[in-house]
């Protein structure tokens, strides 16, 4: 993340103070006033911008313009409250939500500490640049079609997230050595947000999720899942190792290592330490709960924004390996797992199979039931051939109706024994069909049909000379075979058995 940071302040000395105060921190400074801030950080595009906000509410004013317009919507703002000398302490919180609902990342109040703000400042550069690591620019590179701006207006693939016209409300779990102290904040809490509030000690915190855990089913299945959002309440007269021990398992635990955490603390060193470790937000003490109300929903919106961005990716990287129809590897998956599977056969010099599966007669199936039915038929067979598999090979689509089976250390034997399972799976019992066909002379049992197949097979024992392209070719040649011999039956490639000159035929059973 490049740029200066951005301090914004009328007085030049509250300027050099807080700068100051930052020290050599290896951060470059540029200074502007209040009437000159939204220029100098459109000019200078700034990492961080530390905004002077007080009870003349220009500060506030000026970070809602930041915050609009787009060249600088993404850069975090720190507003840094002073009050004026008709200012009064009763005025300090309005003005702090004011900023907050204008778009400041954080409110501090002078004297600012500056291991605290050091530690928001590394705190706020980890975020932006982790949601910058997540867009189609950082993922994809900038020439790639789908980061163009064409891509972006056909297929939604711009940065922005869509609309939500309906968010329910988050989960948050207080975590407290004095159930009492919870209890009053979950009650106090209730006043200013519709999020559910749940009371846990350190304990169940960390194991609840495990004992939990399973297939959520009915009215709990929410339960069994990890909150969004843990607020994590500081005695005052608690060790920093405690809380931040706390913090630190959280992080690292499996169940909650994506959930958001807030420290509600007295001791900015704690809160500085804690933001380093891992915590999203900081609450200083004592707390004003509108105020934690708004940080709460903040960071419960960016939960479950990165939970988006998440399964965003997640869907993204399964379409790139997945046969949306069948839900088996596609061709460039497969074909790529193939090439591995004959480079670790011809070193260790073991025998893998390769099978190429075909549907029988399947345009007739297209043709007489239709497409839909043709994808119905599909899927049953691709789900049958998938529940033969052994838990190491692997099945992929590579064709209409074409598939590619894959069966590491397997020799020629068990790669016949293999087919011979898979060709009698496919047509085991009928394949039910959602619709009738009109005018159909096809066998069928009262809207289904019988689907069969034909294998062609080779093996490869590390043999010098045959490429990936050679196997598939030996396989589809005895799968042509296999369709000339009448269909429904098994045949191996004369590639299979050395100093063959003919094919060796499993007839259909």
């Amino acid at each position: 993340m490049s740029g200066p940071i951005l301090i914004i302040d009328d007085l030049a000395t509250n300027r050099i103070a807080l700068k100051a105060q930052l020290g050599e921190s290896c951060h470059d400074f540029v200074q502007a006033t209040l009437c000159n801030g939204f220029r100098e950080a459109r000019r200078t595009r700034p990492q961080i911008v530390l905004l002077s906000v007080g009870d003349d509410r220009l500060g506030v004013s000026l970070c809602r313009r930041m915050k609009t317009d787009p060249l600088l919507a993404h850069v975090p703002i720190i507003a840094i409250l002073r009050m004026g000398e008709e200012g009064t302490s009763n005025d300090a919180p309005a003005i702090r939500r004011g900023a907050l609902h204008a778009g400041a990342e954080d409110v501090m109040s002078v004297p600012v500490d500056a291991t605290l703000l050091l530690a928001r400042i590394r705190n706020l550069r980890r975020v932006a640049a982790e949601a910058q690591d997540m867009t189609p620019d950082a993922v994809l590179g900038p020439e790639s079609f789908a980061t163009s701006a064409s891509a972006q207006t056909w297929f939604g693939t711009g940065p922005a997230e869509a609309a939500q016209t309906f968010e329910r409300p988050g989960r948050v779990v207080i975590v407290a050595a004095d159930r009492g102290e919870a209890i009053l904040w979950r009650g106090r809490l209730a006043r200013f947000c519709h999020h559910a509030i749940e009371i846990m000690d350190r304990t169940d915190a960390l194991d609840a999720w495990e004992e939990r855990r399973g297939r959520p089913r009915g009215r709990d299945a929410e339960a069994r899942t990890p909150p969004d959002l843990f607020l994590v309440l500081s005695r005052r007269d608690a060790m920093p190792g405690e809380v931040l021990g706390l913090v630190n398992d959280l992080r690292s635990n499996e169940a909650t290592r994506q959930c958001g955490i807030i420290v509600a603390t007295s001791d900015p060193e704690i809160a500085a330490y804690a933001l380093d470790i891992g915590a999203w937000d900081v609450i200083g003490l004592p707390v004003d709960f509108e105020t934690c109300a708004i940080l709460l929903s903040r960071q419960i919106a960016r939960k479950r924004g990165a939970d988006r961005r998440r399964r965003a990716m997640r869907d993204g990287l399964e379409a790139a390996v997945l046969d949306p129809l069948t839900g088996l590897a596609n061709r460039r998956a497969v074909l790529a797992v193939l090439a591995d599977t004959l480079q670790n056969a011809a070193r260790t010099k073991s025998c893998c199979g390769v099978l190429v599966v075909d549907l029988d007669n399947f345009k007739a199936v297209n043709d007489t039931f239709g497409h839909a039915a043709g994808d119905i038929v599909l899927s049953e067979i691709a789900s049958r051939l998938f529940r033969v598999c052994r838990t190491g090979d692997l099945i992929g689509r590579i064709g209409g109706e074409e598939f590619l089976v894959i069966l590491s250390e397997t020799d020629l034997a068990e790669t016949l024994a293999m087919a011979e399972r898979l060709r009698r799976a496919a047509s085991s019992r009928p394949v039910a069909l959602a619709s009738t066909p009109a005018g159909s002379t096809m066998k069928r049992e009262a809207h289904s049909l019988r689907q069969t197949i034909s294998i062609g097979l080779t093996t490869f024992c590390g043999e010098a000379g045959r490429s990936s392209a050679d196997i598939l070719a030996d396989a589809d040649r005895a799968l042509y075979a296999a369709k000339t011999a009448g269909r429904n039956r098994v045949i191996r490639s004369c590639a299979s058995i050395k100093g063959s000159r003919g094919e060796d035929v499993v007839p259909a059973g």
